[in-house]
């Protein structure tokens, strides 16, 4: 039976708000009972050691949660939960979201699933919701739907965004909510949907000048999705919009860390760069044939990152077109200290110093990348134009 119409009637009515849902429970949503009244700052009161715990869990899961966004970062945000989570056992609930999200990141769903579970099931849960309610459990109920939804449990992924949904107060939960949705929804293959939806709350929160914890990943999701579906210009209306509003939410981030008591997270915050945002603009203006923009935005990664790989090879790539062959040049000569017997970009290599008169090390490149494919014609063919400007 296809129950696609079904679940599209449920996502619409989650998108509509609706009081009720029509989808069944499965036996790990029953364990869910989020009905917690709004917590107060916990900024002036005193702590038990078992509650200096607790936040030093939701701490280190801020702390983590903007490292891991960052295009090359998950790596590093892996090994500082890792490390962090031996000093706060048995607190860690946070931490375990995060290796969560960690999974989603790699797509590893089953294992995000696990994850996510093991938070539900905890004996700690309680102890949990009742001190951090509006802030834990938004986290655990998405978290857990998006892991859902990515092992194909979509009624069960449908059930928990509904109980996150009364988090959903327009204050701290609103870019968690608006972002974990969004992609439940996409992830259960309604993808145009998601983007409709992700542009009303964006809409939305402009109009009333809002700019919420987590909404600088609400604008990049968005972004990804209008990419997906080969929307360029939203796509890149979107990444324009997160860029232009990144200073602006740095300092928003840092006040609502210190409100929820977690001066110590708002002290490691160091603010958030657009390595990604940049990197897909730079894409995208390469696609519409704008090269010097695309150019621009591959810059702002590499002076980010930079070591960045792939942003070094598109900028090499858009300045041998532009005949900028020096440039070029220092971008591929990047690329090959990493890997020296990419015959591609020894190619591209040779051609900017052939152009350029460097025809000595034109013809060097392309004596190397022989050795490797003897059979390059391409390769000979320019090593022949190569020796003759030489003579010239």
């Amino acid at each position: 039976m296809n129950n696609k119409p079904l679940l599209l009637c449920c996502v619409l009515c989650l998108l509509a708000g609706c009081a009720q849902s029509p989808v069944n429970r499965e036996s790990t949503a029953s364990a869910v009972s989020p009905q917690v009244q709004p917590q107060n700052s916990v900024a002036d009161k005193k702590f038990t050691p078992q509650q200096e715990a607790i936040l030093k869990d939701y701490a280190d899961y801020l702390s983590a949660e903007y490292l891991f966004i960052q295009v090359g970062a998950a790596e590093k945000a892996d090994k500082f939960v890792n490390s962090e989570i031996e000093k706060t056992k048995p607190y860690n609930l946070f931490k375990v979201l995060t290796l969560a999200n960690l999974y989603i990141y790699k797509k590893d769903y089953a294992g995000a699933y696990r994850l996510t579970s093991s938070v539900l099931d905890s004996s700690l849960f309680t102890e949990y919701r009742d001190y951090l309610g509006k802030q834990f459990m938004p986290q655990v109920l998405l978290i857990h739907a998006v892991a859902a939804s990515g092992i194909g449990k979509t009624d069960q992924a449908l059930t928990f965004v509904k109980k996150a949904n009364e988090f959903d107060d327009k204050g701290l939960n609103y870019g968690l909510i608006t972002y974990y949705k969004a992609k439940v929804i996409a992830l259960a293959g309604y993808v145009k949907e998601a983007s409709n939806y992700l542009k009303q709350r964006i809409d939305g929160s402009q109009a009333d000048g809002r700019i919420p914890i987590y909404w600088l990943r609400v604008m990049s999701y968005a972004g990804q999705v209008y990419y997906f579906q080969n929307n360029l210009e939203q796509a890149k209306d979107a990444y324009e919009k997160l860029i232009t509003y990144s200073a602006e939410a740095n300092k928003q981030l840092a006040e609502d860390m210190k409100k929820g008591g977690t001066a110590a997270a708002a002290a490691k915050f160091s603010g958030y760069s657009e390595p990604e945002a940049h990197y897909n603009l730079g894409q995208i203006y390469a696609a519409l044939g704008n090269k010097p923009k695309a150019i621009e935005h591959f810059s702002e990664v590499i002076n980010i990152w930079p070591n960045s790989f792939d942003a070094r090879l598109k900028r090499g790539s858009l300045y041998l077109e532009a005949k900028n062959y020096h440039e070029a040049v220092q971008d591929f000569s990047f690329v090959l200290k990493q890997e020296p017997q990419n015959t591609s970009v020894l190619y591209q290599r040779a051609y900017s110093y052939c152009m350029d008169w460097d025809t000595l090390l034109g013809r060097e490149d392309l004596k190397a990348l022989l050795q490797i494919e003897p059979k390059n014609e391409p390769a000979k063919k320019l090593l022949k134009h190569c020796a003759g400007l030489s003579r010239r």
